[in-house]
């Protein structure tokens, strides 16, 4: 956890692209990329080798993402992690409750390619989250969510957000397949214009 967080942290202060090498990399905590200050407008630049070679697996955590990616605000975010990537890597759970693959919070024009989040059977396998921030501030929009697989997780993907304020927008999802998800393979709310192409769901709800 701690080396992975390191070069994470690295990267965004130097604005550098991060490659992580084919292995499972054990982790018992959240890695961050959050936005600061210093690092606003600075894009995610983050690969891996495949979702099936470059896996990130979380042990013995409880309400935790593996990787929570978030703009720059008091209250959340503010949309400023922009024209980047996160793709070719594996999230998975080992063990723990109430879990995340993918936190997504505050961010725009950011492309999430070949990302592949299973097990986390009490929890999200994507989750676009939004927790009110200062107007539409934390929304997660005019993203591409491409080569996705999510499977055996609570929900595939899913919005938490408040009830009030717009989470999910003007986004597209090509080729996402959502397949054996206990409750519901997409769930979607507070969301506007998001474009859905050669998209798949088997074996539970959209709602």
């Amino acid at each position: 956890t701690t080396a992975l967080q390191a070069a994470l942290d690295a990267a965004r202060t130097y604005d550098v692209a991060i490659w992580i090498p084919g292995a499972t990399y054990k982790t018992t905590a959240t890695l961050t990329w959050h936005a600061t200050v210093a690092s606003w407008g600075r894009p995610i630049r983050i690969r891996g080798d495949g979702s099936r070679k470059t896996i990130i697996k979380l042990y013995g955590a409880t309400n935790t993402p593996v990787l929570s990616v978030k703009g720059n605000g008091v209250s959340g975010g503010s949309n400023d992690i922009t024209h980047g990537y996160v793709k070719d890597i594996g999230l998975a759970q080992n063990s723990g409750t109430g879990n995340i693959g993918l936190r997504i919070q505050g961010v725009s024009y950011t492309t999430f390619l070949g990302i592949e989040a299973s097990n986390f059977t009490s929890g999200n396998g994507i989750e676009i989250y939004q927790t009110g921030g200062t107007g539409d501030s934390d929304l997660v929009g005019l993203c591409t969510f491409q080569d996705i697989f999510v499977h055996n997780n609570m929900n595939g993907l899913a919005v938490n957000a408040v009830a009030s304020f717009m989470a999910f927008v003007q986004c597209r999802l090509i080729n996402v397949y959502a397949q054996s998800n206990t409750a519901n393979n997409f769930l979607l709310s507070n969301f506007d214009g998001i474009e859905l192409i050669k998209c798949l769901a088997i074996g539970s709800n959209i709602s």
